[in-house]
């Protein structure tokens, strides 16, 4: 009787309007679509069955059908996918930092070049001739060899090679529907090839200097892609942690390969002052490193989710045997 007591003078009592709008409302919506979801694990249709777990694996269904995508409800196999492909994308970073590395010196060397030609021409008068040493200054700028371009190119190279391997990793498919990484996958295909047509031609440009000038560019703007692809999809894994504070920094450094674009572009490179082209080179440098560092930590988060995962999956598995399979009403088949 107390208790009754105390129930009602609680529904009597009218809530203060701070707290009212403080209360959290969410509104749970049927999916229509929720029987067109495959089985996490097998990829076994669950439209025309009426089933507490899938006939062929076993594991819940309603791990399959049900809107919670946090990565340690996830697929265990296909978060240790992913993790492995960040590992190799922090390995390609440290090509990556390579062939940014050997560019930035020839364009620092080059920059160094004019900057010291321009002092010459303005301390000369008009009757004056350049002494013998002045004059092989001038008549030598810095080019690069054989063997440098060969390490450049083979840098650049294997970054893209190796980065796009780890992209095609992280960008797997995981077997839930809606698929929200097809996108990105197909980028990464289009990309991938781009770059097995640049890894060709670069071969050529070590003969050709047209292809020469024009390899850093082209080889560079598909880094600057991957990149760009690479963040946006760690920002969605981020958010199904869920981490918010690390999917807000990755967020962030989708927009940063697009500095690189000021020491890719030719026209840019042209336009920016030297100093600030020296600081551009050393952000650019800066990044590899800082992206591997947050690859290879991402994957240990990644690691521990697929634990997670094994654990909860394992006990939302039926016993062998133990699975009864019922045809699902039609209503459900429409």
């Amino acid at each position: 009787m107390g208790n009754r007591k105390w129930a009602d003078e609680l529904w009597e009592t009218p809530l203060p309007l701070d707290k009212l709008a403080a209360v959290h409302v969410k509104i749970v919506k049927s999916d229509a679509r929720a029987r067109e979801k495959p089985c996490l694990r097998c990829g076994y249709s669950l439209r025309k069955i009426e089933s507490t777990h899938c006939p062929e694996c076993g594991l819940s269904v309603w791990l399959s059908l049900n809107n919670n995508d946090n990565l340690d409800r996830s697929n265990p196999d296909w978060l240790r996918r992913v993790a492995l492909g960040l590992l190799v994308m922090a390995a390609a970073a440290l090509a990556g930092l390579l062939a940014h590395g050997l560019a930035a010196k020839h364009r620092l060397d080059e920059a160094t070049y004019h900057a010291r030609v321009r002092q010459i021409m303005e301390n000369m008068g008009e009757d004056d001739y350049p002494n013998p040493q002045t004059l092989a200054f001038l008549r030598s700028p810095p080019r690069k060899t054989t063997t440098m371009l060969w390490y450049e190119l083979g840098a650049g190279v294997g970054f893209l090679v190796a980065y796009y391997a780890g992209l095609l990793l992280l960008t797997s498919p995981e077997g839930r529907h809606p698929d929200y990484f097809k996108p990105a996958r197909l980028l990464t295909w289009v990309g991938g090839g781009a770059a097995v047509l640049f890894t060709a031609a670069a071969v050529s440009a070590v003969f050709s200097p047209v292809a020469r000038d024009a390899s850093p560019t082209v080889g560079g703007l598909i880094g600057v892609v991957a990149g760009m692809i690479a963040w946006r999809a760690l920002r969605r894994l981020a958010k199904r942690v869920p981490n918010m504070a690390l999917a807000r920094l990755y967020g962030w450094l989708t927009l940063v390969p697009l500095v690189s674009l000021l020491t890719i572009l030719p026209f840019l490179i042209r336009a920016i002052a030297f100093e600030v082209g020296v600081v551009v080179d050393g952000l650019v440098a800066l990044y590899f490193p800082v992206a591997g560092v947050l690859f290879v930590r991402f994957a240990v988060v990644l690691r521990r989710q697929a634990r997670e995962a094994d654990k909860a999956w394992a006990s939302e598995t039926a016993a062998p045997g133990a699975v009864t399979v019922h045809q699902a009403p039609p209503k459900w088949h429409e």
